[in-house]
């Protein structure tokens, strides 16, 4: 049985080396067909941790990461006098998904954001891993959450 994980926040440089593993796990994971090539645009996410925007939330076991929850933070372009919070990318090792890791960690979130002054918080969820993995919508909408808006996409 693994370590009870531990949240912290922590800046993208001092977690940037150790997210290339997890990241092409995640992509693995949640990426649908036609799989696109996983490019990680690294100067962006080290530009939008420099001026504030980027905030990530670390998953922990025995020190080792095994989750992570990125948020975008600003304000809306439509909402100007309005902080927004948007999740980039949340992930969580399989390992620790059974239980209540992925409510605590989306509670902390939830915790930081508010103290920050966000009022609004949007969390994407890929349709065809919702479908697999109906848990997610049990756990967004146990934690408050409700379905606004449906995206969609298509690959040129």
């Amino acid at each position: 049985m693994p370590d009870k994980p531990t949240f912290q926040w922590e800046q993208f440089a001092d977690i940037v080396r150790e997210l290339p593993p997890l990241f092409a796990r995640h992509h693995q994971e949640v990426s649908e067909p036609p799989l696109l090539p996983l490019d990680i645009d690294w100067d962006r996410y080290f530009d939008m941790a420099l001026v504030g925007i980027l905030r990530c939330l670390t998953v922990r076991s025995a020190g080792a990461l095994v989750g992570y929850c990125f948020v975008i933070v600003h304000p809306h372009l439509h909402y100007a006098s309005t902080l927004f919070a948007q999740t980039d990318i949340y992930w969580l090792d399989p390992v620790f998904r059974r239980g209540s890791t992925g409510i605590r960690m989306f509670r902390e979130v939830e915790t930081y954001l508010r103290a920050g002054g966000c009022k609004v918080v949007y969390v994407n969820v890929k349709l065809h891993f919702l479908k697999e993995r109906g848990t997610l919508d049990k756990l967004f909408r146990r934690l408050g959450f409700a379905p606004v808006e449906t995206l969609y996409s298509k690959v040129l």
